[in-house]
C-alpha cells in the first residue's frame, strides 16, 4: 500500500486593522507565501472578522493553495472566552507551526499565544516589523491620603505584553534597532529575539533606461529634470506633510525639480490642501495607488522617506535597489541599510532635515551621483536581498522554501 505524505500545517495570523490599508506588512506576508513550497506544506491564512474579502481579492492573482479563514479577534472580552475560542480554532486546524504577524502592539494577547503554543506543540512565532511604542507612564494612587500604591496595573500590562514571548519559540524583528527597543522598553528576553532582514525582488527593482525615458514622456517631464518620490500610506507618522514643506522651500532655487507622491490614505485630502497652497504646487504630482511602483522608481531620480517611524522601510529598500539617491529620516532599518554619505544621506526628523538632504542630493556632481546609485543598489544586494533572506527566515521556523527560487546565484552582480 503507497503510504499518504502527510504535508506540514503553517498558518499564519493577521489582525487586520479595520479600515485599514494594503500595507508593508501584508507585502511581506505575500512575499513568504511566493516562496514557499506548497508541495510539501498547506498553509491556512486567519485574518480578522471583516478582512477575508481583502485578502481573496489579492489572493486571486497568484496561484497558491492558501485557505483563508476568518477569526473573531475579540476585543474587551474575558480572557477565559478569547481563550476557549482560539484553542476550539487551532485544534479544528492542527498547525505545526503557527506566526503571528503583530502590526501593533495590542492585535493579540496571551488568549492566543497560550493556545497556539498548547496546539502546535511550542512552534509558535511573533513576527514583528513595528517600532514598538513607549509604555504607559507609570502611576500610582496613594492610599488614605499618604500611603503610596506600587502601581500594580503598570506591572500587570508590563508582565502580560512581556509574557507573550515566553510562549513562543522566537520572536522576528526586521531591524537592529527595533530589536534594542523591544529588549530596553518591553523586556522582551534576549534569547528570544532573531533578527530576520526581509528584502526586495532585485531582478524586478533595478535601474532601466529604457523605461525611465519612455515614463518621462509619458509624464511630460523632461529628461535632464529631477524627480524626487516618496510613497507609502498617507498617516500621520509617514509625515508626508514634511517632504511637501522641504519640497517647496527647495524648489524655489532649483526650478527643474519635480514632487511625485505615490500612495493614498487617510490624510490625503490634507495633504493635496497642502500641496495646493504652495508656490510650488504646479510640480507638486499624487499618484495615488501604484500597482508598477517598480516602474515609477525607475523614472526617479532622489527618493524620500520623511517618516517618524519605520520598522525597515520596503520602499526604502526598493528605492535603493533601483539606484536611486535615497534621502531618509534616522529611523530604525534606515540607519541600517544607508551610511549617511556614501550610499545615502541619513538626515534628522525636521522640513529643514529633509531640505538639506534634497540639497545635498541636488548637489552631487555626475560622477558622484553614479557611485553613489552604485553603492545604494550593491547593499541591497548584499544584505537585503529577499529570496536569500527569506530562505534564512524559512531555515529558522521549519519552513519548505520553493527551490525554484535560487539564492545563490543573486550575490554575482557584486562581483562585477
Amino acid at each position: 500500500m503507497k503510504k499518504i505524505k502527510i504535508l506540514k500545517h503553517i498558518v499564519f495570523v493577521r489582525n487586520f486593522p479595520r479600515g485599514g490599508i494594503w500595507g508593508g506588512m501584508e507585502v511581506l506576508l505575500f512575499d513568504l507565501l511566493k516562496r514557499m513550497d506548497f508541495s510539501s506544506c498547506q498553509v491556512t491564512l486567519l485574518v480578522s472578522s471583516g478582512s477575508k474579502v481583502i485578502f481573496e481579492e489579492y489572493l486571486r492573482k497568484e496561484d497558491w493553495p492558501v485557505m483563508i479563514i476568518e477569526i473573531p479577534l475579540l476585543m474587551q472580552v474575558p480572557f477565559w472566552r478569547r481563550f476557549i475560542v482560539m484553542l476550539k480554532i487551532f485544534a479544528s486546524l492542527k498547525p505545526d507551526v503557527i506566526v503571528f504577524f503583530q502590526g501593533w502592539l495590542t492585535d493579540y494577547y496571551l488568549s492566543d499565544v497560550i493556545p497556539g503554543c498548547l496546539i502546535s506543540k511550542g512552534n509558535v512565532y511573533f513576527h514583528d516589523n513595528f517600532e514598538p511604542p513607549l509604555h504607559w507612564k507609570k502611576k500610582s494612587k496613594k492610599h488614605f491620603g499618604f500611603i503610596p500604591g506600587i502601581g500594580a496595573w503598570w506591572y500587570i500590562q508590563l508582565i502580560s505584553i512581556n509574557m507573550r514571548t515566553y510562549f513562543c519559540k522566537a520572536v522576528l524583528v526586521v531591524s537592529r534597532g527595533i530589536a534594542d527597543k523591544w529588549i530596553s522598553i518591553w523586556r522582551y528576553p534576549t534569547n528570544k529575539i532573531i533578527i530576520t532582514y526581509h528584502g526586495v525582488n532585485t531582478e524586478r527593482f533595478c535601474p532601466s533606461e529604457e523605461i525611465r525615458k519612455n515614463l518621462r514622456k509619458a509624464f511630460d517631464v523632461p529628461l535632464e529634470s529631477h524627480i524626487i518620490l516618496a510613497a507609502g500610506r498617507f498617516k500621520e507618522e509617514k509625515r508626508f506633510d514634511r517632504i511637501i514643506d522641504a519640497f517647496d522651500f527647495v524648489a524655489q532655487k532649483h526650478l527643474n525639480i519635480y514632487l511625485f507622491l505615490a500612495g493614498s490614505g487617510p490624510l490625503e485630502k490634507i495633504l493635496r490642501d497642502l500641496a495646493n497652497s504652495k508656490k510650488s504646487n504646479e510640480r507638486i504630482r499624487f499618484l495615488g495607488h501604484i500597482q508598477n511602483i517598480d516602474e515609477i522608481l525607475k523614472m526617479s531620480d532622489i527618493f524620500s522617506l520623511p517618516s517618524d517611524r519605520e520598522g525597515l522601510s520596503l520602499a526604502l529598500m526598493e528605492a535603493l535597489a533601483s539606484g536611486l539617491i535615497c534621502v531618509s529620516t534616522d529611523c530604525n532599518g534606515s540607519n541600517e541599510a544607508i551610511e549617511n554619505g556614501i550610499n545615502g544621506f541619513v538626515i534628522d526628523k525636521s522640513v529643514q532635515g529633509v531640505a538639506h538632504g534634497l540639497e545635498k542630493s541636488l548637489g552631487l556632481s555626475v560622477d558622484q551621483r553614479i557611485i553613489m546609485q552604485q553603492r545604494a543598489r550593491q547593499v541591497v544586494i548584499h544584505k537585503f536581498e529577499i529570496n536569500k533572506n527569506v530562505q534564512q527566515l524559512f531555515q529558522i521556523i521549519g519552513i519548505p522554501f520553493n527551490s525554484a527560487f535560487n539564492p545563490k546565484t543573486i550575490d554575482a552582480e557584486l562581483l562585477q
